[in-house]
């Protein structure tokens, strides 16, 4: 994996990722009666999803190096598709992984 491949991929799913979550979530950061933004609560849960977001990144960076070995030394597969297999595979993990830590940190 070459560092633009990797640059590209943490430049276009960290904005998306982000994105989306507040989208899904906007609503809870902001005071019914007043309509005001709760910022201590804001900054709270950006500690928590920063967190999540560290320990799943560490374990689809690791994930995927180690699943790109393994595919080339025990497949056919040449160096391009064992890449894309291995970021597939990786990206799986890091989902479950990322539900997982969301739920225990309870979001």
């Amino acid at each position: 994996m070459t560092f633009v491949s990797f640059l590209t991929e943490y430049a276009v799913e960290t904005p998306i990722f982000v994105a989306l979550f507040y989208h899904d979530i906007k609503r809870r950061y902001t005071d019914p009666s007043n309509g005001k933004k709760d910022q201590r609560r804001i900054r709270n849960d950006i500690k928590r999803l920063f967190t999540a977001y560290s320990i799943s990144d560490a374990v689809y960076f690791v994930a995927q190096i180690f699943l790109e070995i393994y595919l080339l030394q025990n497949s056919s597969l040449e160096a391009y598709q064992a890449a894309v297999y291995s970021s597939i595979m990786a990206w799986a993990i890091y989902f479950v992984i990322m539900n997982i830590v969301i739920k225990t940190k309870k979001f």
